[in-house]
Order: structure tokens, then sequence, then C-alpha cells
């Protein structure tokens, strides 16, 4: 088979197929979301870049600088509690995608009250992600840069909404801070 990037990548969808069925067989739904996930990723060349690291070291904040503006918000104190998802878009657009699969267009002022810890507090506003799009030219190749809660925090919501996410890293920027020791949750992580 070819293995230049064309003919590795129709190999790959081949297998994916092949674990669907398996999958399929076996009745085991989350893998099978998890199996589709993947396909569509590679057929729409999609790279999930994902920011990781305890609370507080400055995910967030690394996000803002990349693209250039301050569009997420950061605080002090833990704030990020749900995953949010920054691909390229010609103009500035949110939408909010619910637990339940609905979904919800806002304005781009409106996203601290549905991806923090102050303006959803434990996530009781049932938020899957947020989808954010932004004109810079770093996502402009399908590169998604994805911003998640810090592990580690007190709130354990936060915590599980990241570990949830790992399976559909492509690859991960983990981020330590400088001026405190690595931490064992951090190795372990």
């Amino acid at each position: 088979m070819d293995k230049n990037y064309g003919g590795l990548k129709k190999e790959i969808l081949h297998n994916v197929d092949i674990l669907a069925g398996i999958a399929i067989k076996r009745g085991a739904k989350n893998i099978i979301e998890y199996l589709f996930e993947v396909k569509q990723r590679l057929i729409n060349n999609h790279f999930n870049l994902v920011v990781l690291g305890a609370f507080k070291r400055g995910k967030t904040t690394f996000l803002n600088a990349l693209l250039g503006t301050d569009i997420l918000s950061t605080d002090v104190l833990p704030l990020t509690s749900v995953v949010t998802l920054i691909r390229y878009g010609q103009e500035i657009g949110t939408e909010v995608v619910f637990l339940n699969g609905e979904t919800k267009n806002i304005a781009s002022e409106q996203l601290a009250d549905y991806v923090t810890e102050s303006g959803n507090p434990a996530n009781e506003k049932r938020v899957k992600s947020v989808h954010l799009e932004y004109p810079s030219t770093y996502l402009k190749d399908d590169l998604i840069l994805i911003d998640t809660p810090g592990v580690g925090s007190i709130y354990q919501n936060n915590t599980d909404e990241t570990y949830d996410y790992l399976p559909k890293v492509d690859a991960a920027v983990f981020l330590l801070s400088s001026d405190q020791p690595l931490s064992r949750s951090e190795i372990d992580f």
C-alpha cells in the first residue's frame, strides 16, 4: 500500500471501519461514537490540539496569546469548567452544545456564562462543549485548539470534563508552572 499521507489516511479509515464493525456486533455504543468521531476528523482533516494541565497553569491565557486576543475568560480562581473548541471562522461565532444534543448560538461576550465555574457552577446548565469560531491564521488549516478545565482543583466536575475529553486528543500541550515543582498529580496525569 502507498505510504504517503493519502495512502496512510485511507488505510486508517479502513481499519476504523473494521473496528466499528466489531463494536457494532458487541453493542459498544460509546466505542462506536468515538470511532465515528475519529473517522469524521480524518475525513474533514481536523486536528485536535488540546491544552492540558493542572488548574491555574495558564491554559486559557496561553490560548488567548496564540489567538492574539482575550476572547476566552481568565481569572485568578479556577475558572474553565467546560471544554471549549476553537476553530477557524471568517467571523467570530459561538455555539453552545448541550448534553441533550440541543445547540444555542450566543454572543462571544456570553461565553463566560457557559464555560466558567462562576457563570455555570458544576455545569448546572448541562453544557457538553462550546464551539468558538475565530479568524486566526493559526486555525486556517483545520487546526482545532481546545481549552480544557484544569485537573486537581476543588471542582471535581472540572477534572472529570478534562479526563472525559482525552480520547479525542490528537496532540496535546501540557502546561506546567515555572515557579512550582512538578506535582505528583501532574506526573500521574
